[in-house]
Formats: structure tokens, sequence, C-alpha cells
């Protein structure tokens, strides 16, 4: 029996998305390990109330979120070429790119010190592109 072929262009998209998905789960799962979580009666809607939570918090537990986007972009990179390839294109930058500007939505919606914008986002492109590129240079050539 042949292989199943599947366009490379949604190939690629559909990387890309297990990239992104595969990414949030590691997310997820740093920061629901950290022992440091919002109240229980927590209006997440209350933008002050939530801001005074995130200044609250020690450094370590900010590095610790910041230790998962790292992680997580890079898994979801390496994933992505992975399911993407062969290809000459980059599908890991823009699983990281998604991510990126996924993160936006998040400082927009939960303040966060400013600090942590100017190293987070970068991370998260930065380990989706180290992820992909790991992928490539192991991959067999086509």
């Amino acid at each position: 029996m042949a292989g199943f072929h599947m366009n490379p262009k949604l190939r690629a998209a559909l990387a890309v998305l297990a990239g992104i998905f595969t990414a949030n789960v590691v997310f997820i799962a740093f920061e629901s390990s950290s022992p440091y979580h919002p109240p229980a009666d927590m209006d997440y809607d209350d933008t002050l109330a939530m801001k005074a939570w995130v200044e609250s918090l020690p450094a370590s537990a900010l590095y610790r979120v910041i230790a998962g986007y790292a992680v997580g972009a890079f898994l979801g990179g390496w994933l992505t070429n992975w399911l993407a390839r062969p290809t000459h294109y980059q599908p890991a930058l823009v699983t990281g790119m998604a991510l990126f500007f996924a993160s936006f939505v998040n400082l927009a919606t939960i303040p966060h010190p400013e600090w942590f914008m100017w190293t987070a986002t970068p991370t998260l492109v930065l380990f989706a592109w180290l992820g992909g590129r790991l992928m490539r240079r192991k991959a067999p050539s086509a």
C-alpha cells in the first residue's frame, strides 16, 4: 500500500496547529504545577485585582512562566517541523509568531511587569525557532 500523501502546505498548516496546541499544554502544565495560584474568589474580569495579584507574586513565579514559555515553544516548534517535513518553509517560525501574538492578548488581559513583557514575548519566537531548527538538522534530506 502506498503511503498517504498530503498537500505540503496543508500538512504544514496542520503541523503549526499541533505545535501551538502542544506549546499551550506545556504552558498550562508549568503554570498548574506552580505553587502560586490566584485566590479562589478572584474576579478575572477585575483588571485592578488581577494586576494587584500579579504584582504580589515573587519574581521566581514569573521566571517559572517564562521557563514554561521556553520549553513549550521549543517543543511546539520541534513538533511543527517534525510533522511538516520535508519542507523548505520554516513552519516552526509560524508557530512561534502565533504564540507571540497570542501572548499580547494575555498581556493585554492580565497586566504583567514590563520586564516580563520584554522577556517572555521574544522567548516564544526564539525557542520555537530553536526547536524547529533542531528538528531540521535531524531530518533526513529529501
